[in-house]
């Protein structure tokens, strides 16, 4: 088409929309018609042409869709798909693949300065709650939590599982806190500086999902700091716990100590970690013990520590190579098969932002009575 047509066609578009917004609808038409058959006769348009232009004109605006509605609160989620392997599995038959996790978590703000948060497992036969708690932020400083959440004694146990750098958390960690590491309380987080926090809590000691029993409450203790030092992170922490008549929630640790005239029982837990980072290098260490002292003077006390030491490096593009030492001792008075050392080199590749294969490496051995029961683990994580 030539550029003198073209030039008309767009005035006579133009014209044609701005009558359009100028005059009432019957009126507007008119010109349009007027004008159109005018640039006909002067044989810039083709009747053709000008039939079109009709046709654009008369057909309807489309609908604007409707902006989708937002939804009151965020969700996601994760999901394990884990295998075990276990060597000289003819006397431990530990071979297992299973879904380890399948967890969904909503969050959302109610009002403002306070946000919920609820959590569940369905990995299980019957769903378990794991989070149901609201936080409070009274001033730019403080944030108080209360309802169901972790035990704020140890990074290693507060973050979540698809977070965690291995398959598992550490073992004397998975023996001295209860399970899944979660109970009914409040805990209240000060920020005493830019870089440093405080945080107290008081906790029924029962458990998740499980009314207050009438022991006296669990207490605790954290404190935590984040420091720069050039290109250096650091990230230490300390934390104290004590349930005075522990009766319930017990741990793996204190199901084996509690028998005979153990309960009911004192119990506090000490716990210092460090963090740190520094370009594709990691390095982690962290310590814990627990003492469980018998009201009857007849049962000896248990004391319990155990410690690790983790170094990590991000390598190529989407892996990380971790290797870890732990060694945990249920009780330092004695010397049994379940005072172990264990050895772990991993390998995690980040398939995706929410995909992530983890291949465990773990090498046993135990102080007394010790078996060949090194461990190969892989894990698929699929969130969202």
């Amino acid at each position: 088409m030539p550029m003198r047509k073209i030039a008309a066609v767009f005035a006579a578009v133009a014209c044609a929309v701005l009558v359009s917004c100028a005059a009432p609808a019957a009126q507007s038409d008119d010109r349009v018609d007027r004008l159109l058959d005018l640039l006909v006769q002067k044989q810039i348009l083709t009747a053709e042409e000008a039939a079109g232009l009709v046709t654009e004109l008369d057909a309807p605006a489309a609908a604007k869709a409707p902006a989708p509605a937002s939804l009151p609160f965020k969700a996601s989620g994760f999901m394990h798909l884990t295998g075990y392997w276990m060597e000289n599995d003819t006397t431990q038959n530990n071979d297992t693949f299973r879904v380890r996790h399948a967890r969904l978590s909503l969050s959302g703000d109610s009002m403002p300065n306070m946000s919920w948060k609820m959590g569940v497992d369905f990995a299980n036969a019957d769903p378990i709650v794991l989070d149901a708690f609201v936080n409070w932020k009274p001033t730019r400083r403080t944030s108080i939590s209360a309802g169901q959440f972790k035990l704020p004694v140890s990074y290693e146990s507060i973050i979540s599982a698809k977070d965690l750098d291995m398959i598992d958390r550490a073992q004397f960690i998975n023996q001295m806190r209860p399970s899944n590491g979660r109970d009914i309380g409040v805990n209240v987080k000060r920020d005493l500086a830019p870089d440093t926090a405080l945080e107290l809590g008081a906790f029924n000691g029962s458990g998740k999902n499980s009314a207050d029993t009438g022991d006296p409450d669990a207490l605790t203790a954290r404190l935590t700091g984040s420091y720069k030092i050039g290109a250096l992170q650091l990230q230490p922490e300390a934390a104290f716990l004590s349930a005075k008549g522990e009766t319930g929630n017990a741990t793996p640790l204190e199901t084996a100590a509690n028998t005979g005239a153990f309960s009911p029982y004192d119990k506090t837990l000490k716990q210092a970690g460090l963090r740190s980072r520094i370009g594709d290098y990691s390095f982690k260490a962290e310590f814990m013990q627990a003492r469980l002292k018998p009201k009857d003077p007849a049962a000896g006390a248990v004391l319990a520590d155990g410690r690790y030491l983790q170094f990590g490096v991000d390598f190529m593009k989407n892996y990380t190579f971790f290797w870890r030492h732990e060694d945990y001792d249920p009780n330092v008075r004695t010397t049994t098969a379940t005072d172990v050392t264990w050895d772990t080199l991993a390998v995690n590749y980040r398939a995706a932002k929410d995909v992530v294969y983890k291949l465990n490496y773990l090498s046993k051995k135990e102080a007394a009575g010790g078996e060949d029961n090194d461990e190969l683990r892989l894990q698929i994580m699929i969130g969202f």
